[in-house]
């Protein structure tokens, strides 16, 4: 509210007149937002997009977007929907949609993800696996895998002849009467 002075000439004490805005919203709510100067060490949880300018440490779990801002530094594991990284990151991530590592962006981990996008530029350094958790097979429909070309699996195979020569051998072996 703006508070103004009431009609001209009156010259009777204060009075004030108030201005009504009108709210103005534009798109949707941008989320939660973690500014450059916060340091968060624990669990975060977060229904909405939730974007990182500092510093975290330990888990976070956001059921939408997670962006980490070009000022960000997250060293957590991490499960989201989706997750861009404009800062640094480390940790395990486990996107259900998409990882997005920027031109900027680091990131130091594990990584599970159906789609993965990596910008010129940007450096990632660890393992990465198209399959999430929930989709591995189980151990019942694993198919056993078969050599690479070239190589053999090494089994000891006995024959029915190996056996008879063996049992030969120590039957000729001589005895203390004979000697």
């Amino acid at each position: 509210m703006v508070f103004g002075p009431g009609k001209k000439g009156e010259k009777k004490g204060r009075d004030f007149t108030a201005f009504q805005y009108e709210e103005v919203t534009v798109g949707e709510p941008a989320g939660s937002f973690i500014g450059k100067t916060t340091k968060i060490k624990g669990k975060i949880v977060a229904d909405e997009d939730l974007t990182i300018e500092g510093e975290v440490k330990g888990t976070v779990k956001a059921n939408k977007t997670l962006t980490i801002g070009r000022s960000g530094n997250v060293n957590a594991d991490i499960k989201a929907s989706v997750v861009e990284i404009f800062g640094v990151a480390r940790g395990n991530i486990a996107a259900s949609e998409k990882v997005a590592i920027m031109s900027d962006g680091r990131y130091n981990g594990n990584l599970q993800s159906k789609k993965l996008v990596v910008e010129e530029g940007a450096v990632l350094i660890g393992d990465i696996n198209k399959e999430l958790e929930t989709e591995k097979p189980t151990p019942k429909t694993r198919k056993k895998t078969s050599p690479p070309q070239g190589e053999t699996e090494a089994k000891k195979i006995e024959r029915p002849e190996e056996k008879k020569e063996q049992v030969s051998q120590d039957s000729q072996e001589p005895n203390e009467s004979e000697q």
